[in-house]
C-alpha cells in the first residue's frame, strides 16, 4: 500500500449534498456519473479513475487507454480482484483450508473458468448479497476460506470485512492491486487483457426493456415458456444446449432437471445457454417495472465475443420481445464490455 499516494478528488463531488447536483443520478453505473472525474484526470493528467456511490457500497474505476476512457464493468473489476486475490493467497504458500469464490448467476462465467484451471471451488447463488453472504458463510462452515465474491451491478464482499457488498473496501484492494501491477509493468487494463488470454475472452452486454405494466412481463415470460418444442430449441441462428428456468423450477443441464440455485416461483427468471460460448439470462426486476437482460459469450477473439452477444440480442428482440411484448421500450444505443456501440435502427 506504500505505493499509494498523491490521490486527487473531484472539487465538485468533494462535500456532501443530498441534491447531488452534479450528476444526473449518484450511482457510478449510470453513465455520465464519471464524467466529471474524467474531466479533473485529464487537467491532471491522470490515468485513473476510482469512484464510490454516496453510501460507499459500490466501486467503479476507469482507465485511460490509448486516449480514450475505459470504464471497466462490474465484472471485469470481479474478475481482477479475485485474480489478485487469488496471487496474493497463492503467495503465501500452502493454504490450511480448501478456496473458494463465489458470484451471482447474472454475473459472468469467467470467475468460473478460473476455478477451473487454477482449482478453486466455485459456486453462483441468486442475486443480491443476502445470497452471497449466507453461501460463504455455509461455505466457510464446511471447511472453505472464502475470501471473496461479487455481482454484476458494481458490488464486492469482502469477508474477513463484512458479508455484504463493501466500496471502500473494494477502492482499496483494487488500488493495493493496481501497485502490484504497476510493479510487473502492467496496469488494470492490460492486466485484464492478460486474463482474457488465459481464461478465454469474455464479452458482455446487460441492458433492460421498460415495461408498461406487471401483466406484460408476465405475459413475456409465459410465452417465452410456452413456445413449441422447435422453437425453443433455437434463438435466432443459435441452437439451445440448455434452459434453466427458476421460476417453475426446472433445469435441462442437471441429472434430475431440478436447478441447483433456489426455486422462487415469485421471480422471473430463465437462462440460455447456446452456440458459440453464449449465455443469455432474462430476469424481471423486483423494485423497478425493467427486464433485465445479461448476455455473455466466450471466444478466442474479442471479435467473435463482440459479434456474439450483439447478435443474441437481435435475435432475442426479433423471437421474443417483439412478438409477446412489442409495448416495451428499450434503448436503441447499446454497450458491450468492451466499450463497442451498438445502433439499433
Amino acid at each position: 500500500m506504500m505505493d499509494i499516494r498523491d490521490i486527487v478528488t473531484v472539487t465538485e463531488q468533494q462535500e456532501p449534498d443530498p441534491d447531488f447536483p452534479t450528476v444526473a443520478f449518484p450511482n457510478p453505473e449510470e453513465r455520465g456519473a464519471l464524467d466529471l472525474a474524467m474531466k479533473t484526470a485529464d487537467n491532471l493528467n491522470r490515468n485513473l479513475i476510482i469512484a464510490n456511490d454516496p453510501d460507499a457500497d459500490r466501486f467503479a474505476a476507469a482507465e485511460k487507454v490509448s486516449g480514450s476512457w475505459f470504464k471497466f464493468t462490474g465484472d471485469q473489476i470481479g474478475v481482477l480482484l479475485a485474480s489478485y486475490l487469488l496471487d496474493t493467497l497463492n503467495a503465501k504458500g500452502e493454504r490450511a483450508k480448501p478456496l473458494a469464490m463465489i458470484c451471482t448467476a447474472v454475473s459472468t462465467n469467467m470467475l468460473s473458468k478460473m476455478a477451473e484451471i487454477e482449482g478453486f471451488y466455485f459456486e453462483e447463488t441468486l442475486t443480491g448479497f443476502k445470497w452471497l453472504g449466507n453461501v460463504a458463510r455455509n461455505l466457510e462452515d464446511k471447511g472453505y476460506e472464502v475470501p471473496f465474491a461479487f455481482e454484476e451491478a458494481l458490488g464486492y464482499m469482502f469477508t474477513k470485512v463484512c458479508y455484504d457488498k463493501d466500496g471502500v473496501t473494494a477502492a482499496m484492494v483494487f488500488l493495493a492491486a493496481e501497485a502490484k501491477w504497476r510493479n510487473e509493468g502492467l496496469s488494470p487494463y492490460t492486466k485484464l487483457q492478460e486474463l482474457y488470454k488465459t481464461y478465454g475472452y469474455h464479452e458482455n452486454l446487460n441492458t433492460y426493456f421498460v415495461s408498461p405494466d406487471p401483466e406484460t412481463t408476465a405475459r413475456l415470460f409465459s410465452s417465452i415458456r410456452n413456445r413449441p418444442g422447435s422453437q425453443r430449441n433455437m434463438i435466432g441462428s443459435f441452437p439451445v444446449s440448455r434452459w434453466r428456468d427458476m421460476t417453475s423450477g426446472s433445469d435441462s443441464g442437471t441429472p434430475d432437471n431440478v436447478p441447483l440455485l433456489p426455486v422462487d416461483s415469485s421471480l422471473q427468471m430463465l437462462t440460455v445457454w447456446s452456440t458459440r460460448g453464449v449465455r443469455l439470462t432474462l430476469r424481471a426486476s423486483g423494485t423497478e417495472p425493467k427486464v433485465k437482460i445479461y448476455i455473455e459469450s466466450c471466444c478466442d477473439s474479442r471479435e467473435d465475443a463482440v459479434s456474439a452477444v450483439f447478435d443474441v440480442f437481435l435475435a432475442v428482440l426479433e423471437d421474443w420481445i417483439h412478438p409477446y411484448a412489442p409495448s416495451m421500450t428499450y434503448t436503441l444505443t447499446l454497450y458491450s464490455s468492451s466499450g463497442r456501440v451498438f445502433m439499433l435502427d
